[in-house]
């Protein structure tokens, strides 16, 4: 009987999917079935399916247009193309993060119909770092990381997109990296999936108390040293009463892939005064009343009521000011919605597609 609740769950798809009659459909359900969800294996589909696949992607290096003390920085990216795509989407990842933890979402993606992009943000993954200590996650300046999008989709996306929509998913800090491109660079995207996206940090102080105690620390010459509760990387950050996700068994796989000692060579920790105080100073303003009316762009966002990592009033307040913001909550979610049990992770990808399904048919002069 269980494919009888995802039925129920997908109804709301199937209804949003019904009235985007005549345009190029994705598949409404990628890579499995409703009777056959795959969480229960997960481990041997992603051993065996999924990260097989993802090896097989188109890996490159593109440079960022803003360098780091005079030196160039290199992007590592990754794209997977299909020769009948119907659009373009651009996973963009999270703090602290490598774009390997989206590849069953890549993989999804790609198999409902799309090319898929991914890159690993500047100081992040296996792209060069900065700061002097390149455990941390550092950036000159937070608005950094919405010039280096930019520049992927210039002179990458678009111009392999040959006219099709472009959509953007970005989860937690990559969420508000994306918003931030899209407010400043209207026009070039489609629309937003923003996934648990990082418009309100969650500190035990006022936030804008926060900035100011990390810009004084940065000021008095210890910008560089870890923000508390900021460690260098260590097995201890894999316990799964933390994770942002209630499946261990996505949990595990990503924890086991990420403990590969090659892969753990590149491990992230935390970040620096410097950057949390460079980070407020921009997200702070974002959930201000004059930020989100003048992000026009369509925007589905989804949020986690049990999520332990952002506060998600922050997306709530943004959406509620937005001019076109869908708000979607999932009552038993955490973080990390795209890894997921399958009774969460099926219905909101059937969402994205059925989202996307009608901000395709709409077409480019209507969205």
């Amino acid at each position: 009987m269980r494919w009888i609740s995802y039925i129920l769950l997908l109804m709301p798809v199937v209804l949003a999917a019904a009235s985007s009659q005549g345009a190029e459909q994705l598949l409404p359900f990628p890579g499995t079935s409703f009777a056959d969800a795959r969480e229960e294996n997960i481990e041997d589909f992603q051993s065996n399916v999924v990260i097989p696949w993802f090896q097989k992607g188109d890996y490159f290096r593109f440079t960022s247009p803003i360098p780091y003390e005079g030196h160039r920085i290199r992007l590592r990216g990754v794209r997977f193309m299909r020769d009948d795509a119907k659009a373009s989407v651009l996973i963009l990842h999270g703090f602290g993060e490598r774009f390997e933890k989206y590849m069953e979402t890549s993989y999804d993606f790609y198999h409902a119909g799309l090319n898929v992009y991914l890159y690993d943000m500047r100081g992040h993954g296996v792209s060069d770092r900065v700061g002097p200590d390149p455990q941390q996650v550092e950036v000159d300046e937070f608005t950094y990381y919405p010039e280096d999008l930019k520049a992927f989709v210039d002179t990458i996306v678009e111009p392999e997109a040959k006219g099709k929509p472009i959509f953007i998913f970005g989860h937690s800090m990559g969420g508000a990296v994306a918003t931030l491109y899209a407010q400043k660079y209207p026009g070039k995207v489609r629309a937003l999936v923003l996934t648990a996206p990082m418009l309100r940090m969650l500190s035990p102080l006022p936030l804008g108390l926060s900035q100011k105690v990390s810009e004084f620390v940065s000021l008095l010459g210890f910008g560089h040293t870890y923000a508390p509760g900021q460690k260098p990387p260590s097995k201890s950050y894999w316990v799964f009463e933390r994770a942002g996700t209630s499946s261990y068994g996505r949990w595990k796989v990503y924890r086991d892939f990420m403990l590969i000692p090659e892969i753990e060579a590149h491990s992230n920790g935390g970040g620096t005064f410097h950057w949390l105080g460079k980070a407020l100073a921009t997200i702070i303003p974002m959930t201000h009343e004059h930020f989100p009316p003048s992000v026009h762009i369509p925007i589905l966002m989804f949020q986690g009521q049990k999520d332990n990592w952002v506060d998600i009033s922050g997306q709530t307040d943004f959406c509620k000011m937005a001019p076109n913001c869908r708000l979607i909550n999932y009552p038993e979610g955490k973080h990390e919605l795209f890894m997921e049990k399958d009774t969460i992770r099926i219905p909101y990808l059937g969402l994205i597609f059925a989202y996307m399904n009608e901000k395709m048919s709409l077409g480019a002069e209507a969205h």
